[in-house]
């Protein structure tokens, strides 16, 4: 029992005091992230974040441009198509996506493993082909959801457009389309674009961009320290929460001084989700690995024990 004397508060303190033991095992106890490779992980992503944000934007005027010169050529018979994704679609250049994830990805990897198993570790050939396979699955599913995000919001401001102003002409609407791709931030935006939402101007593709590159450092992040780990002989791990509030739906508080023996899965008390580590990229559930911050580190069998783990 808890002090409230309900149940609820007894699990609740129950974690807390495995929060707490894991506070005292210090960082050197972890050989886990140190504060200079914590500042190069933080640098790393902002990079892929800034790479992303170019790519996302070069792309999406690419779109824009292609969906302007159907409506021009078509005029209205063409909006059906356009909000049902019907019309000519031009390419993604997903190799270029693929170069760039995988480029800084890889190198989280690396790094994040050498912080473990140190400075002569190497990404195993089979976990490195592992992982560029999942990119490039990534890399085709990005795009087809910003192809279908975008026509689906035209289509829709297209509808709305024509019903409020009947004598709008396509060279307005062309403007408008055009003019959607420098809005600065969501309050500058003038009231006729504001059918189109904010996703597709810069402020709505700068934060894909950052969401993305979080996700994928994390991920490559704690992949690299538990195949690392793996190769060390690493018994158990320990997931660290980023208990700050903010985790939404995925509600990895729940997780947070949970402790696993290598090959064996944490699971989220919470969703039922099984994952190998924060970011798992097998997890059925992509809503549990969108934006994760959690971080796992090994541990030795005796301070396992402290969480009553082990022999």
């Amino acid at each position: 029992m808890g002090s409230c004397g309900h149940n609820h508060c007894a699990s609740r303190h129950s974690r807390d005091d495995q929060v707490i033991k894991a506070e005292r095992i210090t960082s050197e106890d972890f050989g886990g992230e140190s504060r200079r490779h914590e500042r190069i992980t933080s640098a790393r992503a902002k990079s892929l974040a800034g790479a992303l944000e170019n790519y996302l934007k070069a792309e999406t005027k690419k779109r824009v441009r292609r969906i302007t010169q159907e409506i021009r050529r078509n005029g209205p018979k063409s909006f059906i198509e356009v909000k049902k994704a019907n019309g000519e679609e031009e390419e993604w250049d997903e190799e270029r996506l693929l170069k760039i994830i995988a480029l800084y990805g890889v190198r989280q990897i690396l790094d994040s493993g050498r912080e473990i198993a140190g400075s002569t570790w190497a990404i195993p050939p089979a976990v490195r082909d592992n992982y560029l396979f999942e990119k490039q699955v990534l890399v085709q599913r990005i795009p087809k959801n910003l192809e279908k995000e975008m026509r689906g919001t035209i289509g829709r401001a297209l509808g709305t457009w024509f019903v409020e102003e009947p004598g709008l002409t396509i060279q307005q609407i062309s403007q408008r389309l055009r003019k959607w791709l420098t809005v600065p931030s969501a309050a500058e935006t003038p009231y006729e674009l504001k059918p189109l939402g904010k996703r597709f101007t810069p402020e709505g593709l700068g934060a894909r961009a950052r969401m993305i590159a979080r996700t994928e450092i994390n991920q490559a992040r704690n992949r690299g320290r538990l195949e690392a780990g793996k190769s060390i002989g690493t018994q158990y791990w320990i997931w660290i929460a980023e208990t700050d509030g903010l985790s939404g739906d995925r509600q990895h508080e729940a997780l947070d001084g949970q402790v696993r023996r290598t090959g064996e899965p944490f699971v989220n008390p919470v969703t039922g989700v099984a994952l190998e580590y924060p970011g798992d990229a097998s997890a059925d559930d992509a809503g549990e690995i969108i934006n994760c911050r959690c971080s796992i580190r090994p541990l030795t069998a005796d301070q396992a024990k402290q969480f009553g783990i082990g022999d």
